[in-house]
């Protein structure tokens, strides 16, 4: 097996080793190795062009166009009075006045 030596390891961090390994019942080099291991045997993160090329092609592009509907929209709020079906706006307040 290989040896791996770290110089300039801040005092703090070499601490909370210390007291990892201590609560894991290993000793501050088994508990390197053990961060080393966990953190090198993670898999690694996918690019997103990665996943976007692992999507299955479900259909043409045109499917998936963008429709332009902000007019309609509009007009079917101002036909609700200026809120939006299903929500219900909470009562206004008076205003007592003296």
């Amino acid at each position: 097996m290989a040896n791996l030596l770290v110089r300039g390891v801040d005092d703090a961090l070499v601490q909370r080793l210390r007291e990892q390994a201590a609560a894991h019942g290993r000793s501050v080099e088994a508990e390197h190795r053990e961060i080393l291991a966990r953190a090198l045997r993670r898999p690694r993160k996918r690019s997103l062009a990665r996943v976007l090329m692992s999507m299955p092609d479900v259909g043409e592009d045109a499917d998936f166009g963008r429709v332009d509907d902000s007019r309609e929209a509009a007009k079917r709020l101002a036909n609700l009075g200026g809120s939006q079906k299903g929500i219900k706006r909470p009562p206004r307040r008076r205003r007592d006045v003296e």
